[in-house]
């Protein structure tokens, strides 16, 4: 499965980094791989432990964040 998520950020454009605290590993490591691979990622959290790493980082809960982009990107 690791190997599988890997591929998929390495395969990816933009990787969405939804609702983690970015600590546990090796999950964690996932977002800083798209960065060196120069791919746009997009924190969503409250907390935002990505901020200032991230490409972009949206405060809030997913729920609430992930439609408004949604919205805003494809409608």
């Amino acid at each position: 499965m690791l190997q599988a998520a890997k591929d998929a950020f390495d395969r990816s454009d933009v990787a969405l980094v939804i609702g983690t605290s970015a600590i546990v590993e090796p999950i964690a490591s996932l977002p800083h791989r798209a960065l060196r691979r120069k791919k746009t990622v997009i924190e969503i959290n409250p907390d935002m432990p990505l901020r200032g790493i991230a490409s972009y980082s949206l405060a809030g809960s997913a729920d609430v964040v992930l439609p408004r982009l949604i919205e805003a990107v494809w409608l």
